[in-house]
């Protein structure tokens, strides 16, 4: 019999995992806490189910199938920070002397919608307007153009529906509860689902060898009065048409953090008339594309993408002596004086992202949970505090820039760039990886060191 892996999470991280796993041989054991969800032409009415929104279409895209890749499926129209030269590479369709990972190359050849979506997702690549595509040309030169993130969760979508037509991936829907470490190996892991009774929850128990938790992220809260300005979520700010609900024309919106997010979030306010204040630790930092090694500089630190761009034509307006919010740099000491004197209507929050909290985990022979169990922020690798780190038991997902090596600020020197030294750590999961690439190569790195995990689990899965 071969290894049986439970895949925790059905967003990027564990379409990449399952992919990875499946490929390598192993029986999967795949949960998510998502069924069916709304598709983009509903809207959520709670208790009352979903209704259609008047006039909205549905794309060529899986957003009511399980899992619904996780947070990407929120960002439909959301500008990607990656150009489609390397975007090509993640799905196996580079050019001949750098065809990329060939993670997804098999899935599309035995999967026609996986290969449709991928060619469709190229076919429809798309240049900044004008004046951003001249300045950031200059910079960050592109031969196919950008993408919006909708596209790649589409790609991703049709890859969950080929990996769950195939008879070596169990789907289970519900929530991970605990996990407990095996005496003979591996792990028993309890999942809870509804069973659509109201507050009828099913429990099951499932046994497998090895567990691989891609349990995702959930934005950042930021704890701080915000007095009489409203709180708008970044997920809406980052939407033009539901960020012109949460705000009105000639408002005063605050912004806290510069990051792809955060320039993101003042572009929009800009074109809906409002006047954003963006608050930062530091003043805007930039990638920067190496010619001709066809890669970037502090990729996981600076913007990118049509954020770099909007930066970019900020910083000529503020050496032009304009008006240009995203290269003010507003300290974040100012932040809770300007609310207490009433001076934003309104405050969005861009500070990043928290992995989604662990389920219990239970090394072997303990009878309470290990207390202390976090991810490291720069590699999503499992750390244990208050004890040794059980064997089998894997980590996927988000990398926090914040806990990379960063390069210098954008200043006055260098307005459209930086002027210090490459970052020095480099390797596997070096600077030079981050997003969907880092995902990729950890999935991968994690299907092989699986297979060196003896392969005991049984194969019931126990009602409770």
């Amino acid at each position: 019999m071969g290894w049986r892996v439970a895949v925790v999470g059905a967003g990027p991280g564990g379409v990449c995992a399952a992919t990875a796993l499946s490929q390598a041989g192993a029986a999967v054991v795949w949960v998510d806490r998502k069924g069916k969800v709304p598709a983009l032409n509903e809207i959520d009415c709670g208790d009352r189910g979903t209704t259609a929104i008047p006039g909205a279409t549905q794309p060529d895209s899986v957003r009511t199938g399980f899992g619904s890749v996780g947070r990407l499926g929120h960002f439909e129209r959301v500008h990607s920070n990656t150009k489609m030269d390397l975007v090509r590479l993640w799905f196996g369709r580079g050019p001949p002397d750098n065809p990329g990972f060939d993670l997804f190359t098999r899935v599309a050849k035995e999967h026609p919608p996986v290969a449709k979506a991928i060619d469709t997702l190229l076919q429809n690549a798309h240049r900044f307007p004008d004046e951003l595509h001249r300045l950031h040309q200059q910079h960050d030169p592109s031969e196919m153009g950008w993408c919006y993130l909708g596209g790649i969760a589409t790609v991703l979508g049709k890859v969950t529906e080929a990996l769950l037509s195939r008879q070596t991936i169990e789907q289970h829907v519900g929530t991970v509860k605990s996990l407990r470490q095996r005496s003979q190996g591996g792990w028993r892991m309890h999942v809870t689902s509804d069973s659509g009774d109201v507050g009828a929850h099913e429990r099951v128990t499932v046994e497998v060898d090895a567990v691989v938790l891609a349990t995702g992220a959930l934005p950042r809260p930021l704890n701080v009065n915000t007095h009489r300005a409203r709180s708008v979520l970044s997920e809406d700010a980052l939407d033009l048409e539901k960020l012109a609900q949460k705000v009105h024309p000639g408002e005063t919106v605050g912004v806290v953090g510069n990051s792809h997010t955060g320039a993101l979030v003042a572009m929009n306010l800009l074109a809906l008339g409002c006047a954003p204040r963006v608050y930062a630790r530091r003043p805007v930092r930039l990638a920067e594309w190496e010619l001709p090694a066809k890669q970037y500089l502090y990729t996981a630190t600076g913007l990118k993408g049509i954020a770099a761009a909007f930066a970019r034509q900020q910083y000529h307006l503020a050496r032009a002596g304009e008006v240009a919010p995203l290269a003010q740099h507003i300290p974040l000491e100012q932040l809770k004086f300007d609310l207490e004197n009433d001076s934003l209507d309104a405050l969005v929050s861009s500070i990043g992202y928290d992995p989604t909290p662990l389920p219990a985990i239970f090394p072997l022979a303990q009878t309470q949970p290990a207390r202390r169990v976090n991810r490291n922020p720069a590699t999503s690798e499992l750390e244990w505090e208050d004890c040794c780190g059980p064997t089998a038991l894997f980590s996927l997902g988000i990398r926090e820039p914040d806990y990379m090596e960063e390069p210098p600020s954008l200043g006055a020197k260098s307005p459209v760039g930086f002027g210090g030294q490459p970052c020095q750590r480099k390797g596997m999961f070096g600077e030079e990886y981050v997003g969907i690439n880092a995902m990729i190569l950890r999935a991968n790195h994690i299907a092989q060191r699986v297979t060196s995990v003896p392969a005991n689990a049984t194969t019931v899965v126990k009602p409770e």
